[in-house]
């Protein structure tokens, strides 16, 4: 049988009756993770696709299929669905449901309750199926427990605020959401067989209980839908404030729910000063490790200068600028989010923010290049390289060499690309930047997705751990700076690839795990680091908005080789 073995990366899909009337699809993924060979290092688990959800492209479309399997730690995911003539898996999300804005939402424990009684009694009939699914590994001591599990995401109501399309991206969603913010009490969007009663915050009148709201603004892109690429918090009015506070505690009738999250998320505004995804506050806590460097900067009363690459919604170059007062150059290649970002996130081009369109890779190349071009021109005898690692310096100059090309699109490219007259200002990098005279800065924040959840690692693709752009990477950061990277990795090798990729290049390497997260992030610094100090003027700036334990959760990496 074919699904016997675990094969990584692989996808089937079959058709199976279960009666004369009834018909199931079931889609069969296993992780791009390399098994191991102990049974105990392989799980199997099994979801089926709630009732009344079945063309939700987060559970039918297979970029959906693959995010919900690499957002857990199983070997292989087998999701089944009803079948009937207008429910097919696809191989890829329609164009149709990439525009439909009516998809009610894939929470559970909204439905009614007979619909989930339904589900119940489904699972039961599917349990002999899942398990002779599961791979011949999982049988070595016994027949396999093969739990289903159920996705939420804890949408009370979403509203459409823009769908959009981008050549390089594909279809995106910008939305308001109100949430039932369970994932802070339980950590975790996947609930387990029995987690979830049918009773579950419905009241003895039918009336739904919420435990707590809290309003989102969201960017998604539709090519991975499982993943929310922007969140930010929104802002409630105190007077609607002390209406949801009553509403929660006492129950709100079904009938009502979205005329009064409307109400509330047409009043609200984006709260600039908190970062809702799990990974970024342990990024900035990070920027501690580069303190000697950074600090220095910061008793002259200059500015600190901070390159991100990969923009999404601006949620974390927003706050590095308007909440620590640092310059950023932040850096996308699709013009689309970036004029996205511009209408409803926030980010604004300006004095201390510096929107840039243009390759990632690229610009840094040139950056770099410009680096040696100036430290040449300073000092000849005593140039930049000449001070490089001697893990850099073979590759300095091929890696210069190949950023000559197309870095950034002047300003006047926006009426040639049709973008509107409130698109974000895009500035040119030709070494005559406001703030930016010397080109070096203290840290660097690799923040971008691979696009494809099959591969070793869903964030950052490969080509940002080669040896040409770290090597470029390093150059362009002051003595003691670091880089930043939130890494995605689908298993332990892929991450001490991560981690071993560093090391060639840079002088030490620092990790910290995201509690309740797949997400780790890695800190690779060009001086030996001196660990964290939480008591100096850069720690007590970052601890104005994030708790100190998480710069004190921050250690040393291993380096593994693979």
């Amino acid at each position: 049988m074919a699904t016997e073995t675990l094969h990584p990366g692989r996808r089937i899909v079959l058709q199976l009756p279960l009666s004369d009337h009834d018909t199931v699809t079931i889609a069969v993924l296993d992780s791009a993770t390399e098994p191991s060979p102990q049974s105990d290092q392989v799980s199997c688990a099994a979801m089926l696709v709630p009732a009344g959800e079945e063309r939700n492209w987060i559970y039918t479309s297979e970029g959906g299929q693959w995010q919900l399997l690499a957002a857990t730690a199983f070997s292989r995911m087998i999701i089944v669905s009803r079948t009937s003539s207008e429910n097919q898996f696809t191989t890829h999300g329609s164009r149709d449901e990439a525009r439909s804005s009516g998809v009610r939402s894939p929470n559970a424990s909204n439905r009614p309750i007979c619909l989930r009684c339904e589900d119940e009694a489904l699972k039961t009939r599917l349990r002999s199926i899942v398990v002779a699914l599961a791979p011949r590994i999982c049988f070595r001591t016994g027949s396999p427990i093969v739990p289903f599990v159920e996705y939420s995401d804890n949408i009370i109501h979403r509203v459409v605020v823009e769908e959009f399309f981008s050549s390089l991206t594909g279809f995106m969603v910008v939305e308001d959401v109100a949430l039932d913010d369970l994932e802070a009490q339980s950590g975790s969007m996947f609930w387990a067989d029995g987690e979830a009663e049918c009773e579950h915050r419905v009241d003895d009148r039918g009336i739904r209980k919420l435990d707590q709201v809290v309003y989102r603004r969201r960017l998604r892109f539709k090519r991975m839908p499982n993943l929310i690429q922007t969140e930010v918090a929104l802002v409630v009015p105190q007077e609607l404030r002390s209406s949801g506070m009553t509403i929660a505690r006492t129950g709100i009738e079904e009938g009502s729910v979205e005329e009064f999250c409307e109400e509330v998320m047409r009043g609200s505004q984006i709260d600039h000063g908190w970062l809702v995804h799990k990974y970024l506050p342990p990024i900035v806590a990070g920027l501690v490790l580069a303190a000697p460097c950074i600090e220095p900067c910061m008793e002259r009363g200059e500015k600190v200068k901070v390159l991100a690459l990969g923009v999404g919604g601006g949620a974390l170059p927003i706050f590095l600028q308007k909440q620590l007062g640092f310059h950023v150059q932040a850096v996308d290649v699709d013009k689309a989010v970036l004029d996205a970002a511009h209408r409803h996130f926030g980010l604004d081009d300006g004095v201390d923010m510096e929107v840039i369109l243009g390759d990632a890779l690229q610009f840094v190349a040139k950056l770099a290049m410009d680096v040696r071009a100036e430290d040449a021109t300073l000092n000849p005898s005593n140039s930049r390289l000449a001070d490089a690692s001697p893990k850099c310096k073979d590759r300095a100059h091929a890696s210069a060499a190949e950023g000559e090309d197309v870095v950034a699109q002047p300003c006047n490219a926006r009426t040639a690309t049709g973008l509107s007259s409130s698109s974000v200002d895009i500035c040119r990098v030709d070494g005559r930047n406001r703030h930016f005279d010397s080109h070096r800065v203290h840290a660097i924040v690799v923040d971008v997705d691979e696009g494809d959840p099959r591969c070793g690692l869903s964030s950052p693709p490969s080509s940002f751990l080669a040896h040409n752009f770290l090597s470029d990477a390093r150059t362009v950061l002051h003595e003691g700076g670091l880089v930043a990277m939130n890494v995605v990795p689908n298993g332990a090798k892929s991450y001490h690839g991560v981690v071993s990729s560093l090391f060639s290049v840079f002088d030490d390497v620092y990790e910290t795990v995201v509690e309740g997260d797949v997400n780790r992030v890695v800190f690779a610094l060009s001086s030996k680091g001196a660990g964290v100090n939480v008591d100096g003027p850069l720690a007590r700036l970052v601890t104005r908005f994030l708790d100190v334990r998480l710069i004190r959760e921050i250690q040393k990496a291993h380096h593994i080789q693979v």
